[in-house]
């Protein structure tokens, strides 16, 4: 090759490229050849000065790479289409199938809330029934039991009222009009029933002026406790007329009555006194009752009357004597109470206490028996608010006119 007979429109280049081979140096340039851009290659030989050189027209090099290029974005849109495609399906299945689990899920959910709808009419036999193998199954068999067992809660309750109905109509429904006294009595149970109980037993007739006055509170609660109170209550007021005034062999034979036929973890504790309206005073036995209190009018003293025995019921051989007689004067005021009323406490813990039920009766003594009666149950009640009352409370008063 010459290179003086070699022409090109970019002489600086084609100088740069014979510079190259002068000095043995391999090279590319692109540089124009009769009009057309060409991309020039040369590599010198063994022999001094030459140099093979190759001149290829520059479109005939980027043809065959933009055909890879052209080659490579049907490949790569092929690909892209494909992938959206099977993207699509995938989406598509899973819609599918998370519809046909919603469905599984809200078929079930439906089917209970339409039980719970008919369960909270009163159809105790409303049913559901689901079979899909996982929690809502169990859910199910479980909402089926819950049927039943409301229905004999609601027997068991109904039961219940009817009990307390019944043991309402134990209590006495006429306050006894004395010509000495004022007496009045209350009871409130926690539950539907209860083991408290009060009762006036006239002893004969009315013109005698004898009247039997008792308070019991048999351990426990529920249905079995006023069952037992109940029998007590009947045997009292058996008892109660042959023996008008021998009170211990009339606790004495409740106890034997009662050790015979309850359980050990049965007793009731009782307190019965015979007001004497003509002779203004009080004989009482107590069997392991809290004490009666006993406010003097006349100077606010506060005496108890104590027990005189052990509570029925415990064991055969007790041993139980006779109180009083104790004469009561103008103003006096006899309270014969349970325990649910000093026992009481508040939603803190605290106990009503004795303290506060003393402070009661002293600054109600102006009022009658049954205000007094009033007063002290319905300051047990503040008292308790808002928490739920654990015992029941019964109080009798008894003033001297």
């Amino acid at each position: 090759m010459i290179p003086g007979r070699l022409h090109s429109g970019d002489p600086e280049l084609l100088g740069a490229m014979i510079d190259d081979i002068l000095a043995g140096s391999p090279g590319v340039r692109r540089m124009d050849y009769k009009g057309r851009s060409c991309l020039w290659a040369y590599q010198p030989i063994e022999i001094t000065r030459v140099a093979a050189l190759l001149i290829v027209p520059y479109e005939r090099v980027t043809e065959l790479a933009q055909t890879m290029e052209r080659s490579l974005v049907r490949e790569s849109v092929f690909w892209l289409q494909t992938t959206t495609a099977v993207l699509l399906v995938v989406v598509a299945s899973a819609v599918v199938l998370a519809a046909m689990r919603a469905r599984s899920l809200t078929n079930p959910i439906s089917a209970l809330m339409e039980a719970g709808r008919r369960l909270a009419g009163g159809d105790y036999d409303a049913k559901v029934h689901i079979a899909t193998g996982d929690e809502l199954e169990q859910l199910g068999l479980t909402f089926n039991q819950t049927g039943p067992k409301l229905r004999e809660r609601e027997r068991m309750k109904h039961s219940l009222e009817l009990a307390g109905a019944v043991q309402q109509c134990l209590l006495p429904r006429e306050v006894p009009d004395l010509t000495s006294f004022e007496v009045a009595g209350r009871c409130v149970y926690c539950d539907e029933t209860g083991g408290d109980c009060y009762d006036f037993i006239e002893l004969s007739e009315p013109a005698s002026g004898k009247l039997g006055i008792a308070v019991g509170d048999v351990s426990g609660h529920g249905i079995g406790s006023a069952l037992l109170m109940a029998a007590v209550r009947s045997m009292l007021r058996t008892e109660a007329h042959h023996r008008r005034e021998n009170l211990a062999q009339l606790l004495d034979k409740l106890n034997s009555e009662l050790v015979r036929d309850t359980d050990d973890d049965k007793f009731v504790t009782l307190f019965y006194g015979v007001l004497d309206d003509t002779a203004r005073s009080l004989i009482w036995a107590s069997a392991g009752h809290e004490p009666a209190i006993w406010y003097h009018a006349d100077n606010g003293r506060i005496d108890e009357l104590p027990n005189t025995g052990v509570p029925l019921g415990i064991h055969e051989g007790a041993v139980f004597q006779q109180g009083g007689p104790v004469i009561l004067e103008p103003g006096d005021i006899l309270l014969v109470g349970t325990d649910g009323i000093w026992e009481a406490q508040d939603p803190g813990g605290q106990f009503f206490g004795k303290e506060r039920f003393l402070d009661i009766i002293c600054s109600s003594a102006g009022l009658s028996a049954d205000q007094i009666c009033t007063t002290v149950i319905d300051r047990v009640a503040q008292f308790v608010h808002p928490a739920s009352r654990t015992d029941d409370i019964t109080l009798i008063v008894i003033k001297f006119k």
